[in-house]
Parts: C-alpha cells; structure tokens; sequence
C-alpha cells in the first residue's frame, strides 16, 4: 500500500490539514521550511496522491478526451500521439475514443467523456456534430477544439489543414520529378475536404499545361482496400506515369 497524507504527518510531526494545503499548492502561507520539509518527506516516502480526492479539492481531473474516427489511420495516429507528447509533458492524460466514423457514437463518447469529468475535449470528426453535443460543452463551459474539418462555423478552436495547398503540393512536387500524366484517387464521401485538394491538383497541372483527364480521376473510399482497388482500375484501363493517393 502507498505512503498517506497521515504517513507524512507521522514523520514530520506537521498536522494533516497543513501537509493537504502544501501538497495542493495552497500552502505559500506557511514557512519555506515547513514546505520543504513536506515535500522532502512525501519524495521519501514516494508518496502519490489519491486521484479521486485530489479531483473533489480542485475541480479537475487533468484528463483531456480525445475522439478521433479512425485510430489505425497512419494521420490520426500521429495527430493521437502529439497530443499525448504535449499533454503527457504537462502532467494530462488522454482518454482516447475511435468512432469508426459514426456519428452516434460519436455523440454518445462526448457524453461517456463528459460523464467521466474530462477537463476538455479534442474532436476529429467526418460528421457535422448533433446540435446538443455543443450545447452539452457549453453548458458545462468545457473548453473543446474541432480538427481537419470546416463543417462548424467557429471564431475560435478550430485547426484546419490547408486542402487546397496539400493537393497542389503533392502534385508539383511530382511534376518536379519529371511526371506529366499524373492520376489522383478521390473520396467518394466527406471524410475529407477532398473536393479542395482535388481543385489543388488541378490547378498545378493547368499552371504547367499539363493534361487535365476525367480518366485520371479515380473515385475510392477511405480504406486500404479502397486505394487499392482505384489504383488497380486506373492501372487496367490507363497510362499514367504516377497517382497521388489521399487517405
């Protein structure tokens, strides 16, 4: 079992109520030799406090939930660990949810993380959120930050990606290589602003006077599988030097 608040007490001979003001951060009235004294004695006895009482005296519970709708996409993935790195370095914790894109689950993890006392939310969604999942946030005053999409019409906590610049990038890039017949597989769903990377694309073939195909322009949805079987199409029935794949 781990050393207690009255643990301290015992060595230190300092009562109980003064040890929980000092190891909250509300003991400045107290001398700096008591607090020291406080402090050396709970890394002696590797003292760690109970979580659930810390969070009655402060309100918060240093956790952030985060929802994401597909934690094995190689960009949600490392949007999930910058997060935990920033968060973990400032003593947070993530409770992440994978909603696979549902848009009922996702509703149903912000209340699930608003239940469990979250100090803020992180939301990645495809989906234009239910009216009482912001109304909930508000209400609660929890602050919460919406990612990659442009569907929530927001002054402020919102992280966009530029689409139109991703798309005209990839592809001067791979004109810069040498390519000229250049395919792009789509999305045939609202998973991303494909719309905006695919006028991206365009834009840096018409800059270049390079040909513009209906042909090259492949339709798949967001998976693997998805990718593949647009590259295979596109393989079968044209020539094409390189494709750019957004996923």
């Amino acid at each position: 079992m781990g050393a207690t608040i009255r643990d301290i007490a015992e060595k230190t001979g300092v009562s109980i109520t003064t040890i929980s003001q000092i190891l909250n951060g509300k003991g400045s009235r107290f001398s700096e030799a008591t607090r020291n004294k406080v402090f050396q004695t709970a890394k002696e006895l590797a003292y760690k406090p109970n979580f659930f009482a810390k969070n009655m005296v402060t309100n918060r519970t240093n956790t952030i939930g985060m929802i994401v709708p597909e934690v094995t996409d190689p960009f949600f993935s490392q949007m999930v660990k910058g997060a935990e790195d920033y968060l973990n370095a400032h003593d947070y914790m993530i409770l992440l949810c994978n909603s696979s894109q549902d848009s009922t689950r996702e509703d149903l993890y912000v209340e699930e993380l608003l239940h469990r006392a979250v100090d803020g939310l992180i939301i990645a969604s495809p989906n234009i959120l239910a009216s009482n999942v912001f109304t909930q946030l508000e209400a609660m005053r929890k602050p919460y930050i919406l990612l990659d999409r442009k569907r929530h019409h927001r002054e402020e906590g919102n992280i966009y990606i530029d689409d139109y610049e991703g798309g005209y990038m990839a592809t001067e890039h791979l004109v810069s290589l040498g390519h000229r017949k250049i395919g792009i597989i789509s999305s045939d769903d609202s998973f991303y602003s494909v719309e905006e990377r695919l006028q991206g694309y365009q834009a840096c073939l018409k800059k270049h006077h390079l040909t513009i195909s209906s042909d090259w322009i492949m339709e798949g949805d967001q998976t693997m599988t998805g990718g593949y079987n647009a590259t295979k199409k596109i393989a079968r029935n044209y020539r094409y030097h390189c494709i750019i794949r957004y996923k």
